[in-house]
């Protein structure tokens, strides 16, 4: 399967669009999110709750590596499903669809992905306001674009996806608060 290159004007025009519509739709119940994962890395974000069982979801993530300039930009929907409903009165299980662009500049070039990354996860709560989130699913490469810097035949590790596959795994934990 041949790839699609990344065109950065496409990429902000579809966050553009994802957060009008969080904001055409006046939702009263924004969570503030910290969180970890594949392909959001190291995240903040905001989700709006639609009602208790669909949330809507836009992150900014990076690494905390001095030698790479890593970020991570994800658009996500949520949908609570089935069993108990937890103290934050959402049911426990969900489902995620999310869309993300991730970019690194790395030591020998620029790599630039876009991805769609669907999980199943479970909802713990702390308390009525306050839980956290492990999702797990695959991840596709659904675009790419690299800039090769240079040669690199030094072994450097980069970030790239270059197994050839484009099913990668996805998994994150998030911790998020109400308002």
């Amino acid at each position: 399967m041949e790839h699609v290159p990344l065109n950065s004007r496409y990429v902000k025009l579809f966050f553009i669009c994802f957060c009008s519509i969080v904001f055409v739709q006046g939702q009263q119940k924004p969570n503030i999110t910290v969180g970890a994962g594949i392909p959001e890395l190291l995240n903040l974000g905001i989700r709006y709750e639609f009602n208790e069982n669909n949330i809507f979801g836009l992150s900014i993530g990076s690494t905390l590596s001095k030698n790479e300039d890593v970020l991570s930009l994800s658009g996500s929907f949520f949908h609570h499903f089935g069993g108990k409903v937890n103290k934050a009165n959402r049911k426990r299980t969900y489902f995620r669809m999310g869309l993300g662009y991730l970019r690194e500049d790395g030591y020998s070039s620029i790599s630039k992905y876009g991805t769609l990354d669907i999980r199943i996860g479970w909802d713990f709560s702390l308390g009525v306001k306050t839980g956290i989130q492990l999702g797990i699913g695959p991840m596709f490469i659904i675009a790419e674009n690299e800039i090769e810097k240079f040669e690199n035949d030094d072994g450097w590790f980069d970030f790239d996806f270059k197994s050839g596959s484009i099913i990668y795994p996805s998994i994150g934990i998030t911790l998020y608060h109400r308002l």
